[in-house]
């Protein structure tokens, strides 16, 4: 801190004037006001990126998932599957390793993505990542079968919400 000297009436007096003080109090402030702001905004932008991951996590997840069982299926079951619709359901038709048949379904139901085999129904999606869209397109041309997906996730945090749409496809080996 500055020292001040002042003569005054012959005295010699030390210390600061009521104005100097203000000025250095309203210096702290700004500069508290500035460190205060950016942090926050730090704290915004982690947020953010963290929601990002969260999404890019279930996207990944989803397709990935859908992908190898569509490949690795013995081809659509003859009925349970929904195309062209934004709530979507594929079921298909897989043999375990012991020769036995059975059916894997995917489905949308309160905005999560499901897998139902037998009798054992998991959730896709994490937590807090909501899928508005599960969209299923069957490209059939008589030599083979590829199916179109296209997905819409959804993660909010207090009044941000972020929005992506991410989209795969997948050629069923039942074919080749």
């Amino acid at each position: 801190m500055f020292k001040r000297n002042l003569i005054k009436n012959n005295k010699l007096m030390k210390g600061f004037s009521l104005l100097e003080t203000l000025i250095y109090i309203g210096v702290l402030v700004l500069v508290l006001f500035i460190v205060i702001n950016t942090t926050l905004m730090m704290f915004d932008s982690y947020s953010n990126i963290k929601m990002s991951q969260r999404i890019n996590q279930t996207a990944s997840g989803i397709l990935e998932r859908v992908v190898v069982e569509t490949k690795w299926s013995r081809g659509l079951a003859v009925s349970g599957n929904v195309f062209n619709s934004d709530s979507g359901a594929l079921v298909l038709s897989v043999v375990d390793d012991a020769g036995n048949f059975s059916e894997k379904k995917f489905f949308l139901e309160d905005g999560n993505l499901k897998m139902m085999e037998g009798a054992d129904i998991v959730t896709l999606n994490l937590p807090g990542v909501s899928v508005d869209k599960f969209y299923l397109n069957l490209v059939d041309t008589g030599v083979s079968k590829l199916i179109k997906i296209e997905i819409d996730l959804s993660s909010q945090r207090k009044d941000v919400v972020k929005n992506e749409t991410f989209y795969n496809s997948v050629v069923m080996r039942e074919i080749y």
